[in-house]
């Protein structure tokens, strides 16, 4: 909540900043729906989660300066959004629902989206560092959710010993996801350093 209402100081029509405002905006209504209710309501959460990674995607589409790559960008995006849902229902079958669509949706964005905004490190090197460690978080959350339910992962893997640590590693992850992504809206912003200086402590 605390990164979404500083991320309101640099709300701008420039470059499509506001798409990262309403991104965060989303997240935390999904943490709302997935933390703060009990029992959570997930599949809220993990739509609402899908939202925040499309106004990341729209902000990264539209600060792309070349129409090849944009082309390439939205052909490839919808390739794989549509290849995501088969291959689920054809892994998946009968456990096949709504939460698991979504979920696995969510996560094909995040992941391009990682993609794409380190290929723009030039104009931000914050907001891939932010999107990757939102990948990381929603890995091991991913593979908690999953074990046992829809997919049958060894106990033995560096990645459920992570995910099922007593010490909370998503949150690592998560926290600082959060804090970064809020911060690229400052950068290149004339009061960036009184600012970034003050949330950063």
């Amino acid at each position: 909540l605390f990164t979404f209402l500083y991320s309101l100081l640099f709300t701008s029509k420039e470059n499509k900043k506001y798409l990262i405002n309403i991104g965060l905006l989303f997240t935390v209504f999904s943490d709302i729906s997935l933390v703060l209710i009990r029992p959570m309501n997930q599949s809220t959460g993990m739509t609402t989660f899908l939202i925040t990674q499309i106004c990341y995607f729209l902000y990264l589409y539209f600060n792309t300066d070349n129409s090849k790559s944009k082309n390439i960008h939205l052909i490839t995006r919808i390739t794989l959004n549509l290849l995501t849902i088969i291959i689920t229902i054809i892994v998946l079958k009968k456990k096949t629902d709504y939460l698991s669509i979504i979920s696995m949706l969510y996560y094909i964005n995040l992941i391009i989206n990682v993609i794409v905004a380190f290929t723009k490190t030039k104009k931000s090197i914050l907001l891939p560092l932010g999107l990757l460690l939102f990948l990381c978080c929603d890995t091991l959350i991913g593979i908690r959710e999953a074990a046992g339910v829809y997919l049958n992962i060894s106990e033995t893997s560096l990645l459920y010993k992570m995910a099922y640590s007593s010490f909370n590693f998503p949150w690592v992850f998560y926290i600082p996801s959060q804090v970064i992504i809020t911060l690229s809206l400052t950068e290149n912003h004339k009061i960036h350093k009184h600012y970034s200086i003050f949330f950063c402590s």
